[in-house]
């Protein structure tokens, strides 16, 4: 085998440069893009939470959820202790109306005197008791119109968040009674429908039955922080019952779709 003679160039050659050459090509020259692609809309993955993470979101969820029983526990307890304190109270009788006296007897005058008044006792106590039973009637039904008016403005808000959220009335309709089929305590179903996304949640517990007999199987403080945790945010991940959309082309290589490289004429090394 011959020998390799190298020989060894003590000053640079400076080599002519060809002007035909677009100086503005580079090497690795960027794709081109054009504008009038469209543009794939843009999918949000699922937010994922570490050991630690979970742990402070699923306390954070627990406290609000214990705060709001404890309310409801302290409104039925301030109830209860009224009710009782009614019932410890002196009832007041309807007077007993005597019958009528002889008339052959020395104080038959004054006998009658006193019936009259008794009388009078009667009318008056009828007259304040039914009053006070228009009264209690009244507010009974007040409670009733306020409680239907809350309602009305929970349901109206729960719609009008379905249709933001790309459910159709007849769609959020079925999923409704899938759910109310599971007889979910009522204070969860309240829950549902004031979460933010509540009418998600709802559409995704429809499809979902064994979520639904894991809820059952639990206390309703438990099932509500699973729902405002891991369920809202399964829930939120194919809103509508939508799969996240696929991209429009196929990204190859380093993410960007081969485009044209420059000028027929260009070389890259």
């Amino acid at each position: 085998m011959g020998e390799l003679n190298i020989e060894y160039v003590d000053e640079p050659v400076d080599e002519p440069v060809d002007e035909s050459v677009d100086e503005s090509v580079d090497n690795e020259a960027e794709p081109v893009v054009d504008s009038t692609d469209p543009i794939a809309p843009e999918v949000k993955p699922p937010v994922s939470f570490n050991e630690d993470q979970q742990r402070v979101f699923d306390d954070a969820i627990s406290k609000k959820v214990a705060k709001q029983r404890e309310a409801e526990r302290e409104l039925a307890q301030l109830q209860q202790e009224l009710a009782q304190a009614r019932q410890r109270l002196p009832q007041e009788t309807r007077p007993e109306l005597p019958p009528i006296p002889d008339a052959w007897a020395d104080d038959f005058q004054e006998q009658m005197t006193q019936r009259d008044q008794v009388l009078l006792q009667q009318s008056e106590f009828d007259t304040r008791k039914r009053w006070e039973g228009e009264q209690q009637q009244r507010a009974e039904m007040e409670r009733q119109l306020k409680e239907q008016d809350d309602m009305n403005k929970v349901v109206e808000s729960y719609a009008d968040r379905a249709k933001k959220q790309g459910i159709k009335p007849a769609e959020l309709q079925a999923a409704a009674n899938v759910v109310a089929s599971y007889n979910l305590d009522n204070s969860l179903i309240a829950h549902i429908l004031t979460e933010k996304h509540g009418p998600s949640i709802t559409h995704y517990l429809a499809k979902n039955p064994v979520v639904m007999d894991s809820l059952r199987a639990m206390t309703p403080m438990q099932a509500a922080v699973k729902i405002s945790g891991e369920i809202s945010e399964a829930a939120k991940s194919v809103q509508g019952g939508k799969q996240p959309p696929a991209p429009t082309e196929t990204l190859r290589g380093g993410g960007a779709p081969e485009r044209g490289r420059g000028p027929k004429e260009a070389t890259y090394e």
